[in-house]
């Protein structure tokens, strides 16, 4: 995984992951350190690459309101 540089860090205000293959299965795993308050991990239910689910379409329902809704009030909510 790429590093963000140390100058650039300041600068980050907001990131935002959907179906984020990290989180996945076997083992899960999230955003720590600097950028954890920062992050919105979002993985929808039943998504089977980031929550180990079975149901594959919800790997590709990111673009739906809901999520996109979520993520703009993170975002905005931080700038």
């Amino acid at each position: 995984m790429a590093v963000i540089p140390g100058a650039t860090e300041p600068k980050v205000k907001a990131v935002v992951l959907f179906g984020n293959p990290i989180r996945g299965f076997p083992t899960y795993r999230q955003v720590t350190g600097t950028y954890q308050a920062r992050t919105l991990d979002d993985c929808a239910t039943g998504d089977p690459i980031c929550g180990g689910g079975t149901d594959s379409a919800a790997h590709g329902a990111y673009s739906q309101p809901q999520h996109n809704d979520s993520a703009a009030e993170f975002i905005a909510a931080r700038m």
